[in-house]
């Protein structure tokens, strides 16, 4: 079976224009959505139609079909609290992801850039997410002029703000994540 990867960009596009389809012939009022993959799509399609009514069930498959050709329904979220904070925990993560994101990959990226400009890093960068050492500087030449200049300082200083900041928004979520486990652990037991 071929894969193909698609970006945020690429699922949040496609999302709106289904859910530009779904607005023109129906007037939905509740959603289900499907875990293991369903749930990002799912959110970005509610929050656009403004349904607040969702149900979320978990399937089990496998990727080679041969295997079990059953999709079995393990379970639906039954606290409608339950359902409610999950549904908002993943519209502010797609907020999160779309406004945030995109600025600290902004200023990282055009800050790396001028690294690299400055002082003439020759590096290599590895593709795989899942390593490590995502870069790896192989040399460079100091560069005293741009390391005393005001917007090298000025580019530490930013750097530092986005580092908080998104290290706050880490905090927010752990405190929200720890209000929804004694939530889950009673959905779980019932």
């Amino acid at each position: 079976m071929k894969q193909v990867f698609l970006s945020y960009h690429d699922i949040h596009t496609d999302c709106i224009k289904l859910a530009k389809l779904i607005k023109k012939k129906y007037k939905p009022q509740k959603l289900i959505l499907i875990s293991r993959g369903g749930l990002i799509p799912g959110s970005i399609i509610a929050n656009y139609l403004g349904i607040q009514d969702i149900d979320v069930i978990a399937l089990k498959t496998y990727a080679d079909r041969k295997k079990n050709s059953d999709i079995k329904i393990f379970k639906r979220i039954k606290s409608e609290t339950l359902k409610t904070k999950l549904f908002k925990l993943f519209n502010e993560d797609l907020r999160r992801h779309d406004v945030h994101t995109k600025e600290y990959d902004n200023f990282f990226l055009d800050f790396n850039y001028k690294l690299s400009v400055n002082f003439f890093l020759e590096h290599n960068w590895k593709t795989d997410v899942s390593e490590v050492d995502q870069i790896e500087i192989l040399k460079y030449r100091f560069n005293n002029k741009f390391y005393k200049s005001d917007e090298f300082f000025g580019n530490l200083i930013e750097s530092r703000k986005n580092i908080k900041a998104y290290l706050n928004e880490l905090n927010e979520l752990k405190l929200k994540y720890s209000d929804l486990k004694s939530l889950c652990l009673d959905e779980i037991r019932t």
